[in-house]
């Protein structure tokens, strides 16, 4: 009695002082949306997760593999597998996409997505990993072989664990809604260069995390770049540049102040090994962004992505 005694009055007086108490064990749970934002942009991976893991539809919709494929373009009938990846500092996700060419201009996609996100706040480091929200995809690809153009229609399901916790902190996997994003693409090539270009957007549904109904930000995406074959095609270098507006999310019918913009680059290479099997790797660094009543953030590091795609 005592101890609970002391406790509460420990709470009172630094909830009147504009501290935060840290949860003691996975009983307390403290969901992380309702940390200070200060301590959620502060702590170290908050937003890298924000950016990097601003799940897999964005991450997915801001490639151009599609557009610009590893693998030839495919016939009706072929059928895909990859797998693909972002690695940072506090984040890790990693892919499996699989695909099937309905009829030459038609393709469905199904992606299945593996989390590993961590944070730390004050001064203690949290993480949660599993299957994240797999997504559906139709693609509807049109245009000349020198111009090309992709239209696409996503719809993001909610499998990854949305009450996902680590000892009392709020650690989700998914957003516990059913999303939905269109995407449009174009690629032009001019001799050995391509020149790629990439806009999406998604509406997001509202969702319920941790017994807190929520709904993220809607999100904008872009992508600009160029790439450079030699050995008749087989290698190919190129540079990225790509970005992404997220509005304000809301809890409870609250906004969450966590509205940001970011603007990254990457520079990679591919690789074909076969007809039909293909490799390309790249490094994405952060270059600018603007993260609510913030400002910018010094804890986004620099990320490894790669993907790898083969027919059949």
């Amino acid at each position: 009695m005592v101890r609970k005694l002391a406790i509460i009055a420990i709470a009172t007086l630094l909830s009147m002082t504009g501290a935060s108490v840290q949860p003691s064990d996975a009983a307390s749970t403290m969901p992380y949306y309702d940390l200070p934002y200060s301590e959620q942009t502060s702590g170290s991976g908050s937003v890298e997760n924000k950016t990097y893991a601003n799940d897999s539809i964005t991450q997915s919709q801001t490639s151009t593999a599609d557009i610009a494929p590893v693998v030839p373009d495919t016939a009706a009938g072929a059928s895909g597998v990859g797998m693909s990846g972002v690695f940072s500092k506090n984040y890790t996700q990693i892919d499996i996409p699989l695909s099937y060419a309905v009829t030459d201009d038609i393709k469905l996609k199904l992606n299945v997505p593996y989390i590993n996100r961590s944070l730390e706040i004050f001064g203690t480091k949290y993480s949660a990993s599993g299957l994240g929200d797999v997504s559906v995809t139709g693609q509807y690809i049109y245009g000349r072989k020198e111009m090309l153009f992709l239209s696409g229609l996503t719809v993001k399901l909610p499998t990854g664990d949305k009450d996902k916790t680590d000892n009392g902190v709020s650690m989700p996997l998914g957003s516990g809604s059913y999303d939905f994003v269109i995407n449009q693409a174009a690629a032009k090539t001019i001799d050995r260069f391509r020149l790629l270009g990439n806009v999406s957007y998604r509406y997001n549904t509202e969702g319920r995390q941790n017994g807190v109904d929520y709904r993220a930000g809607d999100v904008f995406t872009w992508l600009a770049g160029v790439e450079h074959s030699y050995m008749a095609g087989k290698l190919a270098g190129y540079v990225h540049a790509s970005g992404l507006v997220a509005w304000e999310s809301e809890y409870s019918g609250n906004g969450a102040g966590d509205d940001f913009k970011t603007l990254d680059m990457t520079i990679g290479g591919k690789y074909m090994h076969t007809e039909k099997l293909g490799v390309q790797a790249g490094i994405r660094f952060p270059v600018w962004d603007h993260f609510g009543a913030s400002g910018s953030d010094p804890s986004r590091n620099t990320a490894f992505v790669f993907s790898l795609a083969g027919l059949f």
